[in-house]
């Protein structure tokens, strides 16, 4: 998810500041714009609300 790494930064979040807004783990954060893991679907709503984007755009 390269694009997810792109929209955080875009929007000033650091991937902690990030985790926190979410109610998850840095470490979460990390593996999803490694490619390691993806977010589940409530945490795809979730960050295309705080990231004002549409999950397609975060999966593209």
């Amino acid at each position: 998810m390269n694009k997810l790494k792109e929209l955080r930064k875009a929007k000033n979040y650091s991937q902690i500041s990030l985790a926190n807004e979410l109610g998850v783990t840095q470490g979460a954060i990390s593996q999803w714009e490694r490619g390691e893991s993806r977010p589940n679907t409530e945490n795809l709503i979730e960050l295309s609300r705080v990231l004002q984007c549409t999950i397609d755009e975060l999966l593209s």
